[in-house]
């Protein structure tokens, strides 16, 4: 046996040892295709999301904008919560149930799929839809902040008699 061969050999052992672990690790799928479920431990996290107001926005709208709206959010979940580590357990409509092998890396998804959406390239029609409006916030420097858009300017006039609202910082 030439000493060269040896070393192929161990290099490619270690690495198929190391891609069963990173599968097993990440929930990604396994030779067969089949997804591998994360281990279960103490510290598995489970996130429930839902799309807020969506039974309003598909009366609202017509299906195919909402067809497309919705294939964009759920390619953007999937894509985020393979970044953390996350498993997608289930699906129903618009609402995900995720897994995640850590509290961590479950909030670290919740705020990473928050700044996803928000770049997300929304059909207009969407976004000019009052449920779905964008809400604007502006820091003042001095703990204050205005938050601002359709919805808030909305609320603000039925509850103030103004445009927008100011909050103090937390």
């Amino acid at each position: 046996v030439v000493p060269g061969t040896l070393a192929i050999i161990a290099a490619a052992v270690l690495a198929l040892v190391l891609a069963r672990r990173w599968r097993a690790r990440t929930g990604s799928t396994s030779r067969s295709g089949r997804k591998v479920e994360p281990p279960q431990h103490a510290g598995t996290t489970l996130v429930l999301t839902d799309i807020e107001g969506s039974t309003d926005l598909w009366d609202a709208l017509d299906s195919s904008i909402m067809d497309t709206a919705l294939q964009l959010h759920h390619a953007t979940v999937r894509a985020v919560c393979l970044q953390h580590r996350g498993y997608e357990s289930a699906t129903e409509g618009d609402s995900f149930v995720l897994t995640f092998d850590s509290p961590h890396n479950a909030v670290l998804f919740s705020v990473d799929v928050q700044d996803a959406l928000l770049l997300c390239d929304w059909p207009q029609q969407l976004l000019d839809a009052s449920q779905a409006a964008p809400l604007y916030c502006q820091a003042l420097g001095n703990g204050s902040s205005i938050v601002s858009g359709p919805a808030v300017n909305s609320v603000a006039q039925m509850s103030f008699g103004r445009g927008s609202l100011l909050s103090q910082s937390f």
